[in-house]
Order: structure tokens, then sequence, then C-alpha cells
């Protein structure tokens, strides 16, 4: 190569790497490379937190301070490089020329997060250059962590705390943090629940999620997340940094009933709980009609459902016409198919259509809060009351049906023992009887001053719905 103007330089370039929050910087290389022996260069670092940026500062010493015919460069490469691996390998990036104070600077983004690079500052002169030795750095990687880990644990729910290791939460490139849930299956984890908001993100940087509505005695694993976009504009579409899954197991539904006489003019008992729990607030198990089995998806897939026949609409049981299946024209569930019969025992069962029909029109009915769930409050002609919470209609998840619940707060439909069909009071012509009766309830408007309706609805038979067990 060509040496340098016939001004004999001496050239001292530094390098300055301002990144987001790196690891220990390692110099590779001692060795001094330039077009005349006559060139010392040495290469410095510091600290800026920004993630996937490196802010490169280069700072040029030459005799004469003739620095406006000089152009200014750096050569990037990943790994932890050597000085003719940079050069040769490593990608060139222009810095424009060099500043009348012999400094020069370049921003480069849309950088690995984590990674190590290897860089050398540059400048040229027609053929003559120089070069600064090559250094390396780490860019800022971002962590997520379960630490803090379940907080609290029931039948039902989860309260889960997890940590993002930001240098600055209030970044405008941060976005959402939140966890995903998975239940635990024979073939693997299945997604059944996301959450996130950058308005939870504590200033310790923690964050706490309760996932609501899970399955009793069933092992699921959480993973916390957070996005983060290339831009302070949130644009170009966020890039999600998780961590490690993290497994844990909700406690057994709890089978469990004490009985309330209401005063109704029938003397039937209603449970003081849904089926499946021991507190008045919670909903308990979701069941199918005529299943003792719970489940906690929306709604089962027909094939799936314990009395779907072979093709979609065939019935094996509890059946009134001959289209759909064998008929046996059985209207009220038998005790085995019963699920507050089978669990537990001792006179229990689901309430009959007509059961319920006297609750509704018996009963004085309020709505009240708790735990963050409306509550539908029925008291009796004797002034004795239970309180039947919100639950059911819960969204289509994308895992049709295994998991978790997130209920609509506002109102409740609960099964009771009787079929759906003309011949318990649906239309008289039709010959369908693929649903169950239920009892509903909801209120009118956005706050509980607005009032609640109650009435019987039905629902298709696969769907899962709560049970509030009833004792003669």
């Amino acid at each position: 190569m060509k040496k340098l103007s016939q001004i004999t330089p001496l050239i001292l370039l530094s390098v300055v790497l301002l990144f987001a929050s790196c690891d220990k910087t390692e110099i590779v290389e001692e060795v001094k490379y330039s077009s005349t022996p006559d060139m010392s260069c040495t290469t410095g670092i510091n600290y800026v937190a920004d993630l996937g940026v490196l802010e490169l500062e280069g700072t040029a010493k030459i005799t004469g301070n003739d620095y406006s015919s000089y152009k200014a460069f750096f050569y990037l490469l990943d790994g932890k490089k050597t000085y003719e691996e940079v050069k040769k390998q490593g990608k060139k990036y222009a810095a424009g020329t060099v500043s009348a104070d012999g400094t020069f600077s370049l921003t480069i983004d849309n950088l690995e997060w984590g990674q190590i690079y290897s860089f050398i500052a540059s400048i040229e002169k027609g053929n003559d250059w120089a070069d600064g030795k090559v250094q390396t750095g780490r860019t800022e990687n971002i962590g997520m962590s379960s630490t803090g880990g379940i907080i609290e644990l029931t039948e039902f729910s989860a309260t889960i705390k997890c940590y993002s290791t930001l240098h600055d939460p209030s970044d405008p490139k941060v976005g959402d943090v939140g966890i995903h849930v998975y239940v635990i299956t024979s073939s693997g984890p299945s997604k059944i629940f996301s959450y996130g908001s950058r308005e939870i993100l504590n200033n310790d940087r923690s964050y706490t999620i309760e996932v609501s509505f899970l399955k009793g005695g069933t092992k699921y694993c959480y993973q916390a997340y957070t996005l983060l976009y290339a831009n302070a504009q949130q644009t170009g579409g966020p890039e999600e940094v998780k961590g490690k899954m993290k497994e844990f197991e909700t406690k057994p539904l709890k089978y469990v009933a004490n009985a309330v006489d209401l005063g109704l003019p029938s003397g039937l008992k209603w449970a003081d709980t849904n089926l499946g729990t021991d507190v008045d607030w919670h909903s308990g198990g979701f069941f199918t009609w005529g299943d003792p089995t719970p489940s906690n998806a929306n709604a089962l897939a027909w094939r799936d459902y314990k009395f779907g026949g072979p093709k979609d609409s065939t019935l094996t049981k509890y059946c009134i016409t001959a289209r759909f299946g064998p008929v046996d024209n059985k209207l009220v569930l038998d005790s085995e198919d019963d699920p507050a019969s089978v669990l537990l025992g001792h006179g229990w069962r689901t309430p009959t259509k007509e059961e319920t029909e006297e609750l509704i029109n018996k009963c004085t009915w309020s709505i009240e809060q708790s735990h963050g769930i409306t509550i539908f409050k029925a008291t009796g002609p004797n002034g004795k009351s239970i309180r039947i919470p919100a639950a059911g209609d819960a969204p289509e998840d994308e895992t049709n049906g295994v998991g978790a619940r997130i209920l609509t707060n506002e109102q409740v439909h609960m099964w009771t023992s009787t079929l759906f069909c003309k011949l318990t009071g649906y239309n008289p012509v039709s010959d369908i009887c693929h649903s169950g009766w239920t009892f509903s309830a909801g209120m009118k408007g956005a706050s509980p001053s607005d009032g609640m309706s109650s009435g019987l609805g039905c629902r298709p038979r696969e769907s899962c719905m709560p049970i509030r067990p009833v004792h003669p």
C-alpha cells in the first residue's frame, strides 16, 4: 500500500464503544496496524444502556490537524475474532468524514442481544489508512426470571411473580411484559393462556399475575416474557424475549357441600357453594351435561362428549328421536350421570328445571362483589341466602379447550339435570335434544346498581358449565 501523505502524520485513533450495558470487555490483541510504521492506535470502551445498539466513536490525531480529507469507517463482526478476521470478514460501516476536532461516530442498531462483537475503527485517505486494534464487547441481553415463582396456589388459580431484568422499564422500546401458561399433556405443553401489559411492570422490574379458573389437580407450566421493539416508536413487530419454563400443579378440587334451607315451598335445600369448591365466590368445577368428569374447556368437541355418537349430532343416550340415535326418552339425568350425585353422594344431585324455576321465582335477588367477582345473591322466604358467582360463557381459547377460563364477570350459567327438548317445554315441533336447561343470570348494565335479570336458558350439552347441587 502507499504511505500516507508527504507530511509525516502521527495518528492516534481511539474508539469508544457505547452500547446497552455490556459485559466485561476484553482486548483481543495489542497489535498496531497502519500503512506507515509512524502511526500508533489505541481503543477505549464505555457503557450506555440501549438494547441492540452499538454507538461507536473514534478519535484521530494527525500531525497538522488536517482531518477534512479523511473518511471514517468501522468494521464489525460477531463473535470473538482476530484483527485479520474482522478486517477481511467484518461488515464495513461508513461513518462519514472526520470532524475538525478529529472525532467521528456511528450508531449501529438492530444487532443481536447478548452477542459478542469484535470491532475495529479505521480512517482512510486514498490508499492510506490507519486502524485501531480489535476489541470485543457483549451487547446487553434482556433476561426473564421466574425467581419470584408461585406466590399462592389453589385448586383453581396460581399467583405468579416474575422479573424482567431491564435497565430502564420506562424505555419506549419496551412493550408488554407477561406470561404464557401451558397445560402439560401427554404430547407436551399446550398453551392455554397468555396475558401481558406494560402497566403491570413495577419499579423493581417485577410483575405479578393471577391466573384464575385453572383445572384442579392438574400440572401446568408458565413462561415469563417481554416484548421489545427495535425502535422507540414500537413499530416493525416486537421480538418476544422469554424466560425458562417452570412447572406447577394446582390443588385437587374439593367435593364438599353444606345444605342451606331457604324456606322454599318444596322444602328443597341448596348447597352453599358450587360443585368442586368450598368457597361461595368461586365457580368450582366445570362439567359437560351428564358427565361427572370435570373439564376446564369452554366446550368439548362433539366426538369427545360422553354421549356424543360416532358422527356429528348423533347421540348414545338421552335421545328423543331416532334420527339422532337410539330413542330412550330420558329427560332427566340418571344418578350415574349426575356429577353432583357421583361426586358428593349422600342424596346430593343436580337440580331439575322445575327446581331451578322455584329458586328464581321464590327468592329475592341482588348483586354483590367478592374477590373481584360478581355475585348473584338469592335470599329465600325465610331470610337465609346463597351466593352464586358469575361463571360460564368463557371465550373460546386457542387450544379448543384445554386449561384456563377467563370469565365475563357479568353473568352465570349453570346446569340443571333436565334435557332441553320439546318434551320439557321447548318448541313443541322440534326434535332437537342436544342441549340442557340452565339457570342463567346477568347484570342489566355495566354496574351492579343497574340491577340484574335471571331465568332459564340452555346450552349445548358439550359446553362446560358449573353446577350448584341440591339436597332433599
